[in-house]
């Protein structure tokens, strides 16, 4: 079966579903997207150039800040993404994610839950509490015309005998709690367990909605997860299949789409990359 046909099969089991759950893990973060090529050096370029110049101790987030504050400000997502999100538009779903990319939430999906961390927020570098916030304002005043621009500006221009990486601190974010340097926020932080409540809201969304899926024609469709987190899309969606005998599973991965035995007669592996798969489904 070419990929074509594995589209159409898969496009006609979600137009023949009454609700759909979707599971979406790292084959689909944002890191995987194909980079623009420009004729000429981008921002991007140019800033990235000068902080492997300088060997900026925090280079690592500061290009992140910057890659995170692109995708916001031009809404870029993948388009893997936003041809699943227009396939499912007039169906009743929802989305949970391993992932702590913002690209699902730019890509026009209107039910998601995010239980490992979002890139939009910050939290606390020193897990000194269980407070998150939103990094808008700071990304704003850091690449804009603002405070942080003017510094930003000042070391782009600055010799590297003039250079001080004191400068590149005053720009790092503080946690209003304890004063310490700021990262963004993700559930294994600092190779530690940190328990962030912000996406309490949508995980109770998410409870109520499945609570609804007993019993009726359900389509679990699980896009590229692997065995980071489980417990959270895997084993979950497998026992969800088992539970409801109206259901069923699709599991799409590359190298990961097996399907126990119990779920044969009502799933599907497809050992595929699921963002090759969607990239030219429409």
């Amino acid at each position: 079966m070419d990929i074509k046909e594995i589209q159409n099969k898969l496009k006609q089991k979600i137009e023949d579903a009454d609700l759909i759950l979707i599971g979406i893990g790292s084959e689909l973060k944002t890191e995987k997207e194909e980079k623009e090529i420009y004729q000429q050096k981008s921002k991007k370029q140019i800033f990235e150039e000068n902080l492997e110049n300088r060997a900026v101790n925090n280079q690592k987030f500061y290009k992140r800040c910057f890659s995170v504050y692109e995708k916001i400000q031009g809404r870029k997502s993948n388009q893997a993404l936003l041809n699943l999100a227009n396939i499912l538009q007039n169906k009743n779903y929802f989305v949970i994610s391993t992932n702590v990319d913002e690209c699902l939430y730019l890509s026009g999906f209107r039910y998601i839950v995010s239980p490992c961390g979002r890139e939009r927020l910050f939290q606390c570098s020193e897990n000194c509490s269980n407070l998150t916030w939103e990094n808008d304002t700071y990304l704003k005043e850091l690449f804009s015309e603002s405070k942080g621009q003017q510094i930003l500006s000042e070391i782009m221009k600055a010799e590297k005998t003039d250079f001080s990486k004191e400068k590149w601190n005053l720009l790092l974010p503080k946690c209003p709690k304890c004063g310490k340097f700021a990262d963004f926020n993700k559930i294994n932080f600092n190779k530690k367990e940190l328990y962030c409540e912000h996406y309490l809201p949508e995980w109770e969304k998410y409870m109520k909605w499945l609570s609804g899926t007993l019993n009726k024609k359900l389509l679990l469709l699980e896009l590229g997860v692997d065995f980071i987190y489980p417990q959270l899309i895997r084993w979950p969606f497998e026992k969800t299949a088992l539970l409801n005998q109206k259901a069923f599973f699709v599991r799409v991965h590359k190298s990961l789409s097996n399907i126990p035995e119990e779920l044969k007669e009502r799933a599907e592996a497809i050992a595929i990359d699921s963002k090759e798969l969607l990239e030219t489904i429409c």
